[in-house]
């Protein structure tokens, strides 16, 4: 088969959440079936493309987003709209030409959309099945985002929220079928078309080291720039560290991943025993180096 697969993100490499279900999906398919991509990217050159392009027999096709210009016009086009923010912010006439003509040129057998924020392009898309990875509910995250959430950015959420659940309500009407990790997030639909796949992990790449293990280390991992992660951080500095200070217990809380958020870095201010690496070369090693890994999560879906 012939797929045409729609990206909010460029893939690879793996940072995020949303990359890496793209990036799996991609694997699992691209050995039986020509795969072309058509992603949204920070960088018209990003790192990676090379092994994306070995994945990709149908081609590899990028759109430049930018971070503040799609923001701002996504957010003058809000006031006007009844879209959801997150729909706006990755309307793009750019990313419309690039697939209309794709889609003139070439056969598709399915075209495969991640994400909410790509389903504006279903209306393009004509007489082709098309599915849609949604991973969860956006309107879930939203929702338990809000009370996390003060002042004029917590009247945006919620109306965002607001916005969110009326879409999400029709988007099973508008795919052959829908993909989701939980039951939980499947209750937010109103559909019959969805297939539950849950989050993995490969135990080919993730599996116990037992002579790197250091007991007294507690370790969180994930990206540090993603709201959920930083309130499951904030959530055990204010709770479970000063427990574990009264108790005199040895330990060590490390914080891994990239990209630590201001409000992390300041919360482990003159914090003894605890510290943020950033960046690693692998997860692997830096959860293997821990007695403890702890995903106290109070956010997120």
């Amino acid at each position: 088969m012939r797929l045409l697969f729609l990206s909010p993100r460029f893939p690879y490499p793996v940072h995020k959440g949303d990359q890496l279900t793209v990036y799996r999906r991609l694997l699992a398919v691209h050995e039986k079936h020509e795969v072309t991509l058509l992603s949204f990217s920070d960088s018209m050159n990003p790192d990676g493309m090379e092994h994306i392009q070995s994945l990709c027999r149908g081609g590899v096709h990028l759109v430049r987003h930018g971070t503040y210009a799609p923001f701002f016009f996504g957010a003058l086009k809000g006031i006007v709209s009844s879209l959801p923010l997150q729909v706006l912010l990755f309307q793009s006439k750019q990313f419309t030409q690039c697939l209309t003509e794709l889609l003139r040129q070439e056969h598709f057998d399915v075209v495969h959309f991640f994400m909410l924020r790509m389903v504006s392009y279903r209306k393009y898309v004509r007489n082709i099945p098309c599915v849609i990875d949604l991973v969860d509910s956006m309107s879930l995250n939203i929702e338990r985002r809000i009370p996390f959430e003060h002042g004029i950015k917590k009247r945006v959420f919620q109306e965002e929220l607001r916005r969110l659940i009326r879409y999400e309500r029709f988007v099973g009407q508008m795919f052959s079928h829908m993909m989701l990790t939980s039951e939980k997030d499947e209750t937010f639909f109103d559909a019959d078309n969805i297939t539950l796949i849950p989050s993995t992990v490969s135990v080919d790449e993730f599996y116990p080291r037992m002579e790197m293990h250091e007991a007294h280390r507690i370790v969180f991992s994930g990206n540090l720039s993603y709201a959920p992660n930083i309130h499951a951080v904030l959530w055990f500095l204010h709770n479970v560290y000063p427990v574990l200070l009264r108790k005199q217990a040895v330990f060590e809380f490390v914080i891994v991943g990239k990209n630590p958020s201001p409000q992390i870095l300041k919360a482990i201010e003159g914090k003894q025993q605890v510290r943020v690496t950033g960046y690693v070369d692998s997860m692997n090693e830096a959860l293997n180096q821990c007695g403890v890994a702890v995903a106290p999560m109070q956010s997120g879906s």
